[in-house]
């Protein structure tokens, strides 16, 4: 069986099977004999590394609600701890809940027992002193068109 098939396909060592290009060129571009040729290094080039520096935004700094109230009453830092207490009293009488309701005066008790700003302890201060609060670039006041001074939060 396999003399058959080899008397069949005929001998493989005929020279005239194989395909060769005069050009060697050519021959190298369409078969897998590829000639090897030594890749050309480029110079490295040695990058310097700065230091990447984010802009940071200038931020001013922003004065606690307690130390606004200290600076505006003229009061001794000393006082601080009295003066929240006193506050605190304020805000639990009944007749401060009817002036601001009892969610806004919840939100001043917050303000002020974490000496965190919101709009609320913005509005109190506006109150308190009888001027207008600049607070997140907008003009908080208790009346409108009656006060003209304004507290700055940032120094």
């Amino acid at each position: 069986m396999i003399k058959l098939l080899y008397d069949k396909i005929g001998n493989a060592n005929d020279d005239d099977l194989l395909w060769k290009a005069n050009d060697i060129e050519t021959y190298n571009k369409f078969s897998q004999h590829i000639e090897y040729k030594e890749p050309i290094k480029e110079p490295e080039i040695e990058l310097e590394k700065k230091p990447v520096v984010k802009a940071k935004k200038s931020q001013k700094a922003i004065l606690k609600p307690l130390e606004i109230i200290l600076n505006e009453s003229n009061t001794f830092g000393d006082f601080k701890e009295n003066v929240k207490d006193k506050l605190i009293n304020f805000i639990t009488q009944k007749e401060f809940n009817k002036v601001f309701g009892i969610t806004k005066s919840s939100e001043i008790m917050s303000g002020i027992v974490n000496n965190r700003w919101n709009k609320s302890t913005a509005l109190f201060i506006s109150f308190l002193f009888n001027k207008s609060v600049e607070y997140n670039d907008a003009i908080v006041s208790y009346k409108k068109d009656e006060y003209k001074e304004v507290i700055y939060l940032s120094t």
